[in-house]
């Protein structure tokens, strides 16, 4: 949503992977002027254009229904992703077996008074979960989760917000 700033450097970033993804959606949450032109200037790069603003976990939930990936990677339009990272979480998918899967995030947050602080998640999602369950464990805009996890936990939450942190739990008690 309203995501023009960032929106072209997050598409170059998953364009530019060591391992291609099979297809890249960009869902647009009914922002006032959707980001066509930023993706068309990405061939193959598919715009998904919600009526209403929904949140973005119904729009996520609706790519899941419409295609047949075995897995997809999210990333929100304001982040970039390393040139390995689908390779990296698709071999940890493989080693592990692991259907749902974060990888290294760093959020800088910025103050008015120019002052900021980086932001970490923990490595071992399961084990945060056991110690702080109401906790943040995983960034959805990192994660890469199996279509099979998805439709077993009854998809994503229609809700406008939270919908990763919700979606996280069911995930962890699979």
């Amino acid at each position: 949503y309203e995501c023009e700033k960032w929106l072209a450097h997050a598409i170059d970033s998953i364009v530019g992977q060591s391992r291609p993804p099979d297809g890249i959606v960009v869902v647009d949450d009914a922002s006032a002027v959707a980001p066509a032109d930023i993706v068309r200037q990405f061939p193959g790069v598919t715009l998904l254009q919600a009526q209403s603003n929904v949140g973005p976990y119904r729009l996520i939930q609706s790519v899941i229904e419409r295609t047949q990936y075995d897995a997809y990677m999210q990333q929100d339009s304001d982040a970039w992703s390393s040139s390995e990272r689908p390779a990296l979480l698709l071999a940890e998918a493989e080693r592990s077996g692991a259907e749902l899967l974060g990888s290294a995030l760093s959020n800088v947050h910025s103050s008015a008074q120019g002052d900021s602080r980086i932001q970490s998640l923990p490595t071992d999602v399961n084990a945060a979960f056991l110690e702080k369950p109401e906790g943040w464990h995983l960034s959805w805009g990192t994660s890469m989760v199996s279509r099979d996890l998805v439709l077993r936990v009854g998809g994503l939450a229609g809700v406008r917000f939270g919908g990763d942190r919700e979606f996280t739990s069911r995930a962890h008690h699979v």
